[in-house]
């Protein structure tokens, strides 16, 4: 698996002020909690079926291929094979474009919000029965894959925004109980926080509106999750260019020639003058320099 590029400048996830990976953290654990929220929508309002947690969707598909009443064969298979297809063109798509991380979380996110609206438009159009469930099932379990590709791509520990076994394991197996050293426990908390949150607003979005409205509702939350990506990683921006203006606004005079470079010494000094091969600096060589700093501050 190859991660995908980070922006320029970009040191690590989640660094602070850093543009390329602002707001990644904050995104993901919002994902979690849509899916949570689309599981239950799915589950209770289409039959039986998972769009985002493809595990349980393997699992219905043993219980509907034995005779369990209440499970579809169809719509399982119809979800794994919509997944799937997501997973392959996210996939395809994250090697051949080569986007900044930046980029690419936003692209997913956009594709995702507009495939759930699209399945939206099916609901009101078509309905949810018949050959529209099926469409509506296709079309939702499309955008996760896609989805599932981008965060495998991205390899931010403990979110997978989709599942949550592993991230419970590490949370009891690290604990301090084993002898761990509990790391990134808040973390794992708060995914499984937001995956508990959303699918209780799942619940009562359907109970009280119906299939349609969780749609609309999931593409919306979508599209404030992106707009909050796009703002964090303004701010972040800002807060760079802030801190580097500042920098030079208080060193305007921090220049390393090449020999000053060279023997690890700021400029002006003695030494650095002996690297550059221009002799040891004198009290009326150093005069000038400080009466132009003086005049700078004043400025």
């Amino acid at each position: 698996m190859t991660a995908l590029p980070r922006s320029a400048g970009s040191s690590g996830p989640g660094h602070a002020g850093d543009a390329g990976d602002a707001g990644v953290l904050p995104t993901l654990l919002a994902l979690t909690g849509i899916s949570g929220f689309v599981d239950a929508c799915s589950y209770l309002g289409l039959g039986h079926v998972f769009t985002a947690n493809m595990t349980g969707n393997v699992v219905f598909l043993g219980f509907a291929a034995a005779g369990a009443p209440g499970f579809s064969v169809t719509a399982s298979l119809v979800s794994l094979a919509a997944f799937l297809v997501g997973a392959l063109a996210g996939g395809h798509l994250a090697r051949a474009l080569r986007m900044s991380r930046r980029r690419w979380i936003m692209t997913c996110i956009g594709v995702e919000c507009l495939l759930v609206a699209e399945a939206a438009t099916v609901a009101a159009i078509i309905g949810v029965a018949g050959f529209g469930r099926y469409a509506i099932i296709a079309v939702m379990a499309l955008a996760m894959g896609c989805r599932n590709a981008t965060v495998r791509e991205l390899s931010v520990a403990d979110m997978t925004t989709t599942v949550l076994t592993m991230t419970l394991t590490s949370l009891a197996a690290d604990c301090v109980l084993t002898g761990g050293s509990s790391p990134r426990t808040p973390r794992r908390v708060a995914a499984v926080a937001a995956m508990l949150t959303g699918a209780w607003l799942g619940v009562a979005v359907l109970r009280i509106a119906g299939p349609l409205a969780c749609l609309i509702t999931g593409a919306v939350a979508l599209a404030v999750t992106m707009a909050g990506f796009i703002e964090a990683g303004r701010r972040a921006t800002q807060a760079a260019e802030y801190r580097r203006a500042k920098q030079a606004a208080e060193y305007p005079f921090a220049q390393y020639p090449a020999g000053a470079a060279a023997a690890g010494r700021p400029a002006g000094s003695a030494a650095a003058g002996k690297a550059a091969g221009a002799g040891p600096a004198t009290e009326g060589s150093r005069a000038p320099l400080s009466a132009e700093r003086t005049r700078v501050r004043e400025a």
